[in-house]
């Protein structure tokens, strides 16, 4: 048990410094700001953590981004009455 906490913990903490990289935080107090809100949320159990590997997720983005257009399309067909 004590592993999976120091390692969940550990991966908590990666994770956060990983998307730390990519925003853009003026002070460091609005980072652990920021943190402690995760942080909060991820306790919470309201959320689940899973892992997926980019290039599924970026797979998996772009298959949804691609059903949302189809769906548009769709829907505006039906409104003018081309499908039915």
């Amino acid at each position: 048990m004590t592993k999976q906490i120091a390692r969940t913990s550990s991966h908590w903490s990666d994770q956060k410094l990983a998307r730390a990289s990519t925003e853009k935080f003026t002070a460091k107090e609005d980072f652990l700001r920021d943190a402690a809100r995760s942080r909060l949320r991820y306790l919470g159990g309201e959320y689940e953590h899973i892992e997926v590997l980019k290039e599924k997720y970026k797979k998996g983005e772009s298959a949804i981004k691609e059903a949302v257009a189809r769906a548009a399309v769709w829907k505006k067909g039906v409104a003018e009455g081309i499908f039915s």
